[in-house]
């Protein structure tokens, strides 16, 4: 092996990059990092396909030109706006607009990484620029919040269906998985530059990284016995979910889940620890403590838009009715909890808000509520535009409803009825996520940190998105954030993908059920599954990720930040030697 060949940046003359040149190597860079996304090719993605675009865009934004920025730009917002197309079927503007946003961000890698290559000195080798600039533009979008910017994919999550890469995220999580993605990438841009020494130096390093991390550093912990689910998909199309009657989505789902006990009770099963429908499918409001007193006595206001308060007054009536009385007593076995989506109404500043969470019933035990913290732009928060008269009316006649949803500040853990030792009144602990919760990492962390939890459960409603590779994006969050906390996660959806991750970040189950055409499919279905989610033992701690992740990602983020000036000090102090 050599590295004889002369660096590529050897003056910024001979490597001014044309933007005729330009363009089509970004473009080709970002088709294939869009193309090894998960569901683009095949469900799981293809990190190796994406490394291969990393190569060649780190290869092609480290060269300085005319209109670079302006270039990466454009053609890294048509790729972010490929990859989350599916969200025009909320509401169409919002492409256009995460586009941009987004498009931005994505370009930030390329003043780094010219930065760090400028000057006649020698420069990094592309297996450690690729990861410095890709984190660099990557972190800042992650760490910019919603609406100023809009995380969704980190390029790590490309390896969440690598049986032997996603075990190292239980020590750098998704961060650490984009950086060995694109630290390969360079690896392969340092081969085709003819220092090959440096790319199979680098290659290996990073691979063996991931696989040092995951499997000696933090092994996946001991499994031990867990809660049985019974996960309900009703296959609803959204707009059924929207605007069938509440009867009928509720008979909808109790035949599903008379079916399936009355299945499992032939077969010889023993009954669940839960049955489980997914995001505000249990077709019925909540009111919180004091919302009831509130609207009685009118010492809380309430949104008009929202219709006459008045109907909250029997939340409570209608809850004990279709929960206790119909769903607990004639329909579930004694002693399986229920755990639904399901809205709720809370009392904040004298102002009445909905809310989205998670709920569980136990016999003669009260209501459990934990909050989804995470609200989708445009679906469930305007971020206070909605104060707007004609923004109101607009966003009502587009979808039907007015999106002002509050969101919740931390991730809730419910507690359900081991079925087994009932009689010593263990119960399980899930922390319960909802939907588009699944996408960030705080939610999943930061409860484990602060509590006992023996597993993550999502309930989530995807149907919005149709058939779209919006599902398989939120399986490789799910699979990243299972090994990160080394927690299994349950996901049941109300269209697909229901199924069970380990808490190595590998699935093992998932609900098939024929479509249209008869053969299995994975979404727009109806259908049940009964599910153990096993759960580390009493010694399992949490992961290093899980105990260290915001500052480890803030470190990276730093690094990226920094190495532009101090390699720009180094070569300044040499120059003056």
């Amino acid at each position: 092996m050599s590295d004889a060949a002369p660096s590529p940046r050897a003056t910024a003359s001979a490597t001014e990059l044309a933007p005729a040149r330009r363009f089509p190597r970004l473009v080709t860079a970002w088709a294939l990092v869009t193309l090894a996304g998960p569901g683009a090719l095949v469900p799981g993605g293809l990190w190796w396909l994406g490394s291969i675009g990393v190569a060649l865009w780190i290869a092609t934004v480290a060269r300085p030109g005319r209109r670079a920025f302006t270039l990466e730009w454009l053609v890294g917002g048509v790729a972010m706006g490929i990859q989350i197309w599916w969200i025009g079927y909320v509401f169409e503007a919002t492409v256009p607009a995460s586009m941009v946003v987004m498009g931005f961000y994505a370009a930030l890698g390329g003043p780094l990484a010219r930065r760090l290559v400028a000057g006649p000195s020698r420069a990094l080798p592309f297996t450690l620029l690729a990861p410095l600039a890709w984190l660099f533009a990557e972190g800042l979008q992650h760490a910019v919040q919603i609406p100023f910017s809009w995380g969704w994919m980190r390029l790590g999550h490309l390896a969440a269906d690598d049986p032997f890469l996603i075990g190292s995220a239980r020590v750098w999580g998704a961060v650490g998985l984009s950086a060995v993605v694109a630290g390969v990438g360079g690896a392969l841009a340092d081969a085709a530059a003819r220092r090959l020494r440096t790319a199979a130096i680098g290659a290996v390093s990073w691979i063996g990284a991931a696989l040092l991390l995951g499997a000696v550093t933090s092994p996946p912990p001991v499994l031990e016995r867990g809660p049985r689910l019974l996960m309900v998909q009703p296959g609803m199309t959204m707009e059924r979910k929207q605007f069938a009657s509440p009867n009928e989505r509720l008979d909808v789902q109790l035949e599903i889940t008379r079916s399936a006990l009355e299945t499992l009770a032939a077969a010889g099963e023993a009954p669940p620890d839960a049955v489980v429908w997914a995001e505000t499918m249990l077709p019925i409001e909540l009111a919180a403590a004091g919302v009831i007193d509130a609207i009685r006595d009118e010492t809380a206001s309430f949104a008009p838009w929202h219709g006459d308060p008045q109907r909250l007054l029997d939340a409570d009536r209608v809850e004990q009715q279709i929960v206790r009385d119909l769903i607990l007593e004639r329909f579930l076995p004694k002693g399986t909890a229920f755990v639904s989506g399901v809205e709720e109404w809370v009392l904040l500043d004298g102002r009445i808000r909905r809310t989205n969470v998670g709920a569980a019933w136990v016999r003669d035990r009260p209501r459990q509520t934990v909050p989804k913290t995470h609200l989708v732009i445009g679906g469930e928060t305007a971020f206070g535009l909605d104060e707007i008269g004609f923004v109101r009316d607009f966003a009502y006649e587009m979808a039907g409803y007015v999106p002002d949803l509050l969101p919740g500040e931390a991730t809730g853990v419910l507690t359900i009825p081991d079925r087994v030792v009932a009689p010593s009144g263990a119960l399980w602990h899930l922390a319960t996520t909802v939907c588009f919760d699944n996408a960030f990492v705080r939610p999943y962390t930061e409860p484990v940190r602060r509590e006992r939890v023996d597993a993550h459960l999502v309930l989530s409603n995807e149907a919005w998105y149709r058939t779209s590779f919006e599902f398989d994006q939120m399986m490789a969050f799910s699979k990243v954030m299972a090994a990160a906390t080394g927690r299994s996660m349950a996901r049941c959806t109300n269209s697909g993908i229901t199924g069970v991750i380990g808490p190595d970040g590998r699935e093992r189950e998932r609900l098939f059920v024929p479509g249209p055409d008869g053969r299995p499919t994975d979404r727009a279905v109806a259908g049940w599954m009964l599910a153990e989610v096993p759960v580390p033992g009493p010694e399992a701690s949490a992961p290093p990720y899980t105990r260290f992740g915001p500052l480890w990602s803030l470190g990276l983020l730093v690094v990226a930040i920094l190495a532009g000036p101090l390699v720009a000090w180094r070569r300044s102090r040499a120059s003056n030697r």
